[in-house]
């Protein structure tokens, strides 16, 4: 292994022949390091986080070109940067406590977690990135998604096993649905009908003497 890497804390292989470490040097610079023989020869990549010394957690490539990592700087704050040329170049977004674990299920959907419970998404191949509730305020190391980007499970202190089967969003609230009210037809009033007036009896006729 390079001298270089003093302190290399993750592995991530592309293919077969092509793998990816990150990590710290022995100069407190993140670093990332390249395989295309399977292993059997690496270069290394120094870089500064923004000119911010520090060291990577994780690393993920989407191809020999497009690939992140996540990190912590020298003062505690946390750290995901992105590169779309190999790694001669990255920019890089801050966070407030240490960024670790990072998973991408597929291209559009990456998840990213660190110190507090903080949870990150994104849908941009992490060039942004939004947060999520994770419900719990455990650092969190790693996660990892299924393939369909939404059963996905991250770990931190304490034992804590957080999971998912939405992508981490929450479930929309459901709509109620109005019930039907019947209508009740009204019941024709009987009209009362007149009772017929009797014709007059007649009167017989007195007797006269």
């Amino acid at each position: 292994m390079d001298s270089l890497a003093a302190d290399s804390r993750a592995l991530r292989c592309w293919s077969a022949t092509t793998g990816f470490v990150a990590g710290q040097n022995s100069i407190f610079q993140s670093l990332v390091g390249k395989t295309t023989d399977g292993g059997v020869s690496w270069t290394f990549q120094n870089f500064y986080f923004d000119g911010n010394e520090g060291g990577c957690n994780d690393v993920f490539f989407f191809d020999q070109a497009i690939g992140l990592v996540s990190g912590t700087v020298f003062d505690g704050r946390g750290a995901l940067a992105r590169t779309t040329d190999g790694g001669a170049n990255w920019s890089t977004t801050f966070y407030d406590q240490a960024i670790e674990g990072v998973d991408f299920p597929t291209a559009a959907s990456g998840f990213a977690v660190g110190s507090g419970g903080r949870i990150l998404h994104t849908t941009d191949t992490g060039t942004s990135w939004t947060e999520q509730t994770s419900g719990s305020s455990a650092n969190l190391h790693d996660v990892s998604f299924a393939s369909d980007a939404l059963r996905g499970i991250a770990v931190g202190d304490g034992g804590v096993i957080l999971r998912t089967t939405t992508g981490g969003e929450p479930l929309p609230t459901p709509t109620a649905t109005p019930s039907s009210t019947a209508t009740a037809t009204p019941r024709p009033i009987p009209t009362a009908r007149p009772r017929p007036t009797p014709p007059p009896r007649p009167t017989p006729p007195r007797l006269t003497r």
